[in-house]
């Protein structure tokens, strides 16, 4: 219960804050806290959709790293499990007050910081850079070598391959960097993965084969009264009933789409078009950020929702949705999107620690939906608060990129 906070407030910390920055301040507590709470609780039935595939059928495919983590943690008693967890949590604390308050070097270890380094980046756009952290450094453990080395191929190919051919094909090409206007060809390499090739790699993440087959799956439970019914399955597999998850996913975009067309839309078309924009959206991109959860125990949600916003505003921005009001569909449809991905992917993290130490799915989905709405709640009251007594425009404000 208590992980539903941090799994749920990407929604609110992500999107909320775009609103006071564009000097729209008549959206009221209610209108914010509605699509971050549904969009969480489809977020807990996705991630029970899928809960079967990823921790049960793929055990042993996918590290799970902060999963497996917390189950090593569980599982530990008095002896040799607990001494060892004691004394590398000492060296990471030593090593980690070092670098991070003492400073002896730094966290980011790049080729830039050399003058031969800066002379690959201007000339060729080639940058090599490390992140020492002690959380990485033990999340790299638990990944394993063959996932670890994949991750690192992926990272190889985005700064070594794909920077230099952005450069290459699109130099000529405008883009913004800090409120300036420049040519590709003229923008930082730091920009160009984070506007560009950042996306690439989560497209490349999208597993469409994993979907299919586990649709497939959840329509057979949902009419199957056989051997599948949770009767007949151990207690460390059941979960909520398929029907209720299904229907329940249903409801939440269907209550979405309701408050999108009473808040926002202009025609019944609008509605539509982001009912089925939202479901796309949810289904497909919280299996992107659960495989990524699964691979590395980090989730691209802020990528994600960049890519949602701006697919969202050219298809809905051609329906005729426009100025303010087309602002506000966008980040109330952009919000209840980031609180699905963020909880889907991060929940299954903890459907896993259940899988390996053998409690019981069923009772983590219930008391999470509870959490959920509690959390999705205040997290919208945070950011009023942070709103308030920092802003997020101005001298001394939140950052809030």
């Amino acid at each position: 219960m208590a992980s539903a906070g941090t799994n749920i407030i990407g929604g609110a910390m992500f999107i909320l804050p775009a609103l006071y920055i564009l000097n729209i301040e008549d959206v009221s507590f209610l209108e914010m806290a509605i699509p971050i709470v549904l969009g969480g609780v489809l977020g807990v039935f996705l991630a029970t959709v899928f809960r079967r595939y990823f921790c049960e059928e793929m055990d042993g495919v996918y590290p799970f790293p902060s999963g497996s983590a917390a189950a090593e943690v569980l599982e530990s008693d008095e002896g040799s499990k607990a001494h060892i967890m004691l004394v590398s949590g000492a060296v990471a604390l030593v090593y980690d007050f070092v670098l991070n308050s003492l400073g002896w070097w730094q966290e980011l270890l790049t080729t830039t910081t050399f003058h031969w380094g800066q002379v690959l980046a201007d000339k060729y756009k080639l940058v090599f850079s490390l992140d020492n952290d002690a959380a990485l450094l033990g999340i790299g453990y638990f990944t394993g070598l063959r996932y670890a080395a994949i991750i690192a191929a992926g990272s190889f190919f985005s700064w070594l391959v794909c920077i230099p051919v952005a450069y290459y094909l699109g130099g000529d090409h405008t883009m913004v960097v800090g409120g300036e206007t420049m040519l590709l060809a003229n923008a930082p390499v730091d920009a160009v993965f984070s506007q560009y090739v950042r996306h690439i790699g989560i497209g490349m993440l999208a597993m469409s084969g994993v979907v299919v087959r586990v649709v497939k799956r959840a329509v057979a439970d949902l009419f199957s009264k056989g051997a599948s019914s949770s009767g007949m399955l151990l207690r460390t597999q059941q979960d909520l009933p398929m029907t209720q998850i299904v229907f329940g996913s249903l409801l939440m975009t269907i209550l979405f789409a309701v408050f999108f067309h009473v808040m926002c839309a202009e025609s019944l078309t609008q509605t539509v078009i982001a009912f089925v924009l939202v479901m796309l959206f949810a289904l497909m991109l919280s299996v992107v950020g659960i495989s990524s959860i699964a691979f590395t125990g980090n989730e691209p949600v802020s990528g994600m929702t960049i890519f949602i916003i701006i697919v969202s505003a050219v298809v809905m921005g051609g329906a005729g949705m426009v100025g303010k009001t087309g602002i506000i569909a966008i980040l109330m449809m952009a919000s209840f999107l980031c609180a699905t991905l963020a909880v889907s992917g991060n929940f299954m993290s903890e459907l896993k620690v259940a899988y390996i130490t053998g409690a019981t799915p069923k009772k983590m989905q219930q008391w999470q939906l509870v959490s959920i709405v509690l959390a999705g709640v205040v997290s919208v009251g945070v950011v009023f608060l942070m709103h308030h007594a920092y802003g997020f425009t101005g001298e001394g404000a939140l950052a809030a990129p």
